[in-house]
């Protein structure tokens, strides 16, 4: 309540595109915290369906652009938390039946966390900044393809990474944080000061 107060930002809760999501399909993977591609795609959406009123051309692409694939069973977060090799669990991959236009690539910091750079072919779309943590993850290449320039920090890079640097440096049209429920009480630290206290390894 505290941060759809602020004047300058509008709050996307995205609980109800996923609950209208897993009506239809699995959207997390039974052996990881995270979303698969379906709960991706449907967090892409809500979020450029919230863009629209400011960027018209932001139009998401649906269930039916794309070709359901499974790669092979791997091992996954919560297997590997409680120590298993045994529960190993396939991988839904939805791939493009358009061309794609944006390329990305990744640099890995000193923290094993990611910054990520994406461009487009097309440059007269906006430009977007997300500040996000791992869920996120499953969503960029949906992202990307909807803006010039993309650039995406994991919010536990590290320290360095300030916010108010990041937008005067790269200028976007759009800044989105994109954050799971046990990061929301961290959010106003960060907003203030680019250094929320993410030592504890709970948080991780």
């Amino acid at each position: 309540d505290r941060l759809a107060q602020e004047p300058s930002m509008r709050v996307l809760d995205l609980r109800p595109a996923m609950l209208l999501a897993k009506q239809d399909a699995q959207i997390y993977y039974s052996t990881d915290s995270h979303w698969n591609d379906l709960g991706g795609l449907a967090a892409y959406k809500a979020i450029l369906e919230a863009l629209k009123s400011d960027f018209p051309e932001l139009s998401p692409h649906t269930i039916s652009d794309f070709k359901i694939t499974f790669q092979e069973p791997k091992i996954l977060d919560l297997s590997y938390i409680i120590g298993s090799t045994s529960l190993v669990e396939e991988r839904v991959q939805l791939q493009p039946l358009f061309k794609q236009t944006a390329q990305s690539e990744s640099t890995v910091l000193p923290s094993g966390r990611h910054i990520t750079f994406a461009r487009n072919r097309k440059p007269d779309l906006p430009t977007a900044l997300f500040f996000h943590d791992s869920f996120l993850y499953s969503v960029m290449p949906f992202l990307s393809e909807h803006f010039s320039q993309t650039y995406y920090v994991d919010i536990l890079a590290g320290n360095d990474m300030l916010p108010n640097a990041w937008v005067e440096q790269v200028q976007p049209d759009v800044v989105v944080i994109v954050l799971n429920e046990h990061f929301l009480d961290l959010l106003p630290e960060f907003l203030a000061t680019g250094r929320p206290d993410f030592e504890d390894e709970s948080l991780r």
